[in-house]
């Protein structure tokens, strides 16, 4: 079995078409070469803190013989815990327990990577959302922003523990981070995603790698000079 674990990269996003996937990920076209079946536990907008929640639900599910590629995310995604019917990360969870509304701060971001105040969270008013969002947006910038590469470092520490506990196991585990979310824009859609291409590129580098160690970080450098 190959498991992928991650965001919209991993579960494949694209708003350029009808269905807004591609039709075979990464993590599908890894497993169709090596005659394997492939689980994805993978949700656009997920934070850290989501997928290691998902890759601690499924542990008891992996065996010594699969193989576990994580993606990770950008750390400054913030987990808004929620019952609500609109929380849409739940897939890590049981039903009826808490998922997260969102992996983002609320609010959006405008062209200038400025965050807009104007969005509110559906489970609750809109004068309430407006409070919350507030107080998000405001340790969003002053805290989140200002000390990412700390944030960075967190959550690397927490992959290499993942690590250790899949070599122990002797279970294949590989991990890249989002500095390979985007490649040279003809790869890129509408959205910012990958185009079915660039997940067959990938998968083909990445396949290389897992030939040639059974852990550790695919940095990138085995993509080349930005296909």
């Amino acid at each position: 079995m190959v498991w992928t674990f991650g965001d919209s990269f991993t579960q494949g996003c694209n708003a350029d078409l009808p269905g807004n996937f591609v039709d075979f990920t990464y993590g599908d076209i890894i497993a169709s070469y090596l005659a394997q079946h492939h689980s994805k536990i993978a949700h656009y907008g997920s934070t850290m803190n989501d997928i290691f929640m998902a890759m601690t639900r499924y542990f008891t599910k992996i065996s010594e013989d699969d193989i576990v590629i994580l993606g990770c995310t950008t750390p400054i995604r913030i987990p808004f815990p929620t019952k609500h019917q609109y929380s849409f990360n739940n897939f890590h969870n049981r039903q009826g327990e808490y998922g997260t509304l969102t992996g983002l701060a609320a609010g959006h971001l405008d062209i200038d990577g400025k965050y807009i105040k104007d969005h509110y969270l559906p489970h609750v008013t809109k004068e309430e959302g407006a409070r919350i969002n507030e107080k998000v947006i405001e340790f969003h910038e002053n805290i989140i922003r200002p000390y990412r590469h700390h944030y960075e470092h967190y959550y690397e520490t927490w992959v290499m523990y993942w690590e250790d506990i899949f070599r122990e196991r002797g279970t294949k585990f590989y991990w890249w981070t989002p500095e390979l979310w985007y490649p040279n824009e003809k790869y890129q859609t509408s959205c910012q995603h990958w185009t079915q291409e660039y997940h067959e590129i990938f998968a083909k580098k990445l396949l290389e790698f897992i030939k040639t160690t059974d852990y550790g970080q695919f940095t990138g450098l085995q993509l080349g000079d930005n296909p």
